[in-house]
């Protein structure tokens, strides 16, 4: 299952610490991007706001939970989680439904 996740950093992501965090991150190789169960497909910073953004694919909701769950608890980043379908999972799911 593919999921949408739309970050919002606290002060509109100008915390040193938080930005810090996300360069040390990045910078390591991304060691949580591809876990078992869990691999981030795509991801986008929008700095000018202190937003970003990630399409993940994932076995459930509980794996997105373990790659935001630090970033949340650590640098109170919310987080908004819209779950979705690739184009062959749509296409798919309309045969099943309509032949």
């Amino acid at each position: 299952m593919r999921f949408l996740v739309y970050w919002t950093c606290p002060d509109a992501g100008s915390d040193p610490e938080l930005n810090k965090g996300f360069l040390d991150y990045l910078s390591s190789g991304k060691p949580k991007d591809e876990q078992p169960g869990f691999k981030i497909l795509a991801r986008m910073f929008m700095p000018q706001n202190g937003t970003g953004v990630y399409i993940a694919e994932a076995e459930s909701l509980a794996h997105i939970y373990r790659h935001t769950g630090p970033w949340t608890r650590r640098f109170k980043v919310s987080v908004q989680v819209t779950p979705g379908l690739s184009d062959e999972e749509w296409v798919a799911a309309e045969q099943a439904l309509f032949g």
